[in-house]
């Protein structure tokens, strides 16, 4: 496969990990001539927007942008402007322009119309109707959407809800494609069977209040009761980590909750095989990110070989409930519902270890190298 010569990337990003580091990750590997533009979400505690220049995969250079802290319009409108302006500064023409979410797609297009660009790709790694209370805002924001989906040269999805979302605003079928969540498949550490702790649950990613840390602290008093030695472990980083902390210190089996903070991609996909049990409760939301898109924790679970507790909200809990190769099982929002699924996971040692496996294999075909060789060879064939 022949990469474009000179490919710019322009996305919001966390300390989480998820498909804009896997992007990265992939073009280095690959030695592609690319631009990645970071605009940091203003929770995230990273100071600035940065622009990192690769030469064969190599960093070659980095520019320093501005600070990723204020009013969240104002610091949109901030990011938009250091696309432009770091787009027009590239000098000559960039043969793919890749904007991680509608705004960023945006800038794409405005720098195709200046003659900066060649092509537009909008990757939609988020997606939801109503993402905004504000009625004006919202419709914005939805505007801003449909203009970038009808318009750049390709949609990337992660999801088939949010293709049919594109199928609705017209986009042809040529230029609407799936490109899921993957998993860096060869960073995880899988432990021998006797290092695996049995009777442990396990939240790890952003600490949002609507992924159901909530339930999850509330629910354990009473899976404790049931099995003694269970422990709850909140891993992440995110708005939601000092409530999660509070409600945890607050909890009467606070001694075993553990919400140590987050930690580092590679350290997590040598600590997270180790644990027992995964939880993804998720609220109950249609008109939530989880449920339009292809969420990466639990695909990340799954991967290191975690049974899964999952609520019935994004697409894979479908997956996940499968009755001949399940891969832990789906409930309802609701405690009691939990607290069920983890006394049985935590307790039947049987269905525990098919659950196992059956994550391993279904994981196997989940690796980000292939979703992206496969992404970047159509590519090559519609340029």
């Amino acid at each position: 496969m022949k990469l474009p010569a000179r490919i710019m990337v322009a996305a919001h990003t966390s300390k989480i990990a998820g498909p804009v580091q896997a992007l990265g990750g992939w073009l280095q590997s690959r030695r592609a001539g690319f631009t990645l533009l970071s605009l940091p979400f203003g929770y995230s505690g990273i100071p600035f927007a940065t622009e990192q220049r690769y030469q064969a995969g190599a960093l070659a250079s980095t520019v320093q942008g501005h600070p990723a802290q204020g009013w969240d319009p104002w610091l949109w409108a901030k990011d938009f402007l250091f696309v432009l302006r770091r787009g027009w500064a590239a000098g000559g023409r960039t043969d793919l322009f890749i904007g991680v979410d509608c705004l960023n797609a945006l800038a794409g297009l405005v720098l195709r119309a200046l003659g900066r660009v060649d092509r537009v790709a909008f990757y939609v790694i988020d997606y939801t109707p109503h993402r905004f209370t504000n009625p004006v805002l919202n419709g914005l924001y939805g505007a801003i959407d449909r203009i970038a989906a009808t318009r750049s040269d390709v949609v990337w999805n992660l999801s088939e809800r949010m293709r049919d979302v594109r199928r609705s605003q017209g986009v042809p079928e040529a230029r609407n494609t799936l490109v899921p969540v993957g998993v860096e498949l060869g960073k995880v550490r899988h432990p021998a069977r006797a290092q695996v702790r049995r009777h442990s649950l396990l939240y790890m990613g952003a600490l949002h209040d609507n992924k159901g840390i909530q339930l999850a602290i509330e629910a354990f008093p009473e899976i404790l009761k049931k099995v003694p030695g269970a422990s709850l472990h909140i891993i992440g980083y995110g708005p939601f980590e000092a409530q999660a902390k509070a409600l945890a210190a607050a909890s009467p089996a606070h001694r075993r909750i553990h919400v140590p903070g987050g930690m580092g991609h590679d350290q997590l996909f040598r600590q997270v095989p180790r644990f027992g049990v995964a939880l993804a409760p998720y609220l109950d939301d249609p008109g939530s990110y989880t449920w339009w898109c292809d969420p990466t924790k639990p695909k990340e679970y799954l991967a290191c070989g975690l049974p899964l507790i999952i609520t019935k909200v994004p697409w894979v809990w479908e997956r996940v409930a499968d009755p001949l190769r399940p891969l832990g099982l789906a409930i309802d929002y609701r405690k009691d519902q939990l607290v069920k699924a983890a006394i049985r996971l935590l307790g039947d040692d049987r269905y525990y270890w098919r659950c196992r496996r059956n994550a391993l294999a279904f994981a196997a075909g989940l690796a980000w190298d292939d979703i992206y060789d496969r992404a970047f060879g159509a590519e090559e064939s519609a340029a």
